[in-house]
């Protein structure tokens, strides 16, 4: 297995910078991305029972690990030092991929503490990972990320990545549910895989 790079940045509650500022480090290429991080990704792909490039897509398209918050999850589970607004920061890059799995495991896969997804279901993106994401589901007035509302349909995939990040997409972990109108995103999840496709995970 190859070594892990010195990525682990022990941040203080003095030490970090919020999104919103300029001095806020820039994404990396994807290539330097999957290098520097495809371990940490390994570990809660194994943790929650989905795919390394499934965690991978969506920790490059949340951008959260100067925080070491790769999710760019909400709420307090773990031991943040302190927050960007409502984004818990980690001390350590593995304190934050702890928490990450442990919220996923909470509410994002099955079971009654699940979070429901925009089609009225529980949250369930294993079993979309394992058994595909049903398509023909519709939902209505859905926000995006570029901030419009649309109306949706879902779209069948018979499992692996792409039915998985219809699911993620589909779950309110991002508020815009991982979609574009401006590039014709018709379901939840599908900025997900053009990342995935673009990035070659």
């Amino acid at each position: 297995m190859e070594q892990k790079l010195n990525t682990n940045t022990n941040l203080t509650a003095s030490s970090y910078v919020c999104p919103s500022s300029s001095k806020y480090p820039s994404k990396p290429d994807y290539d330097t991305f999957a290098r520097k991080y495809s371990e940490y990704a390994s570990s809660a792909a194994e943790q929650i029972g989905i795919s390394t490039a499934v965690v991978l897509t969506q920790w490059y398209q949340e951008w959260g690990i100067p925080i070491n918050n790769p999710g760019f999850q909400g709420g307090s589970i773990g031991e943040p030092i302190g927050k960007c607004g409502s984004f818990p920061v980690y001390a350590t890059l593995d304190d934050g991929v702890e928490a990450f799995c442990k919220q996923i495991n909470k509410r994002y896969v099955g079971g009654k503490n699940a979070f429901d997804d925009i089609f009225g279901n529980k949250t369930d993106i294993r079993a979309a990972y394992e058994d595909g994401f049903k398509g023909g589901l519709k939902a209505s007035n859905i926000q995006t990320d570029d901030n419009k509302k649309i109306n949706v349909v879902s779209e069948r995939f018979v499992g692996g990545n792409y039915a998985c990040n219809e699911a993620l997409g589909a779950s309110p972990w991002n508020a815009g549910h991982y979609m574009r109108a401006s590039k014709g995103d018709t379901y939840p999840g599908r900025r997900l895989n053009v990342v995935l496709n673009d990035a070659d995970w």
